[in-house]
């Protein structure tokens, strides 16, 4: 694939990444920097934020899994953003 066919998906995917993290950043500064008590909070809010929470772990660890598995197939251009695209 073409990366001028594909301008929209990463301008979703940088897009995405700056809000999580402006928001993550917002909740920090909220709460005395306090990160780990941002785990629990998150975690033990309802369960809904749980499930919610639960899945995205367990698709992150999906994401490297493909990275790794699928890297020959994927390319070294996408393998890299792919396991990038987890930090937030």
């Amino acid at each position: 694939m073409k990366l001028s066919k594909n301008k929209s998906l990463v301008f979703l995917g940088v897009l995405g990444w700056f809000a999580s993290w402006a928001f993550f950043a917002k909740w920090l500064h909220n709460h005395q920097w306090r990160f780990f008590q941002g785990w629990i909070e998150a975690f033990t809010a309802s369960t809904f934020a749980t499930g919610l929470l639960v899945d995205l772990v367990v698709v992150s660890w999906m994401m490297i899994v493909l990275a790794v598995v699928e890297r020959k197939r994927l390319g070294r251009v996408w393998c890299g953003p792919i396991v990038g695209s987890l930090t937030v």
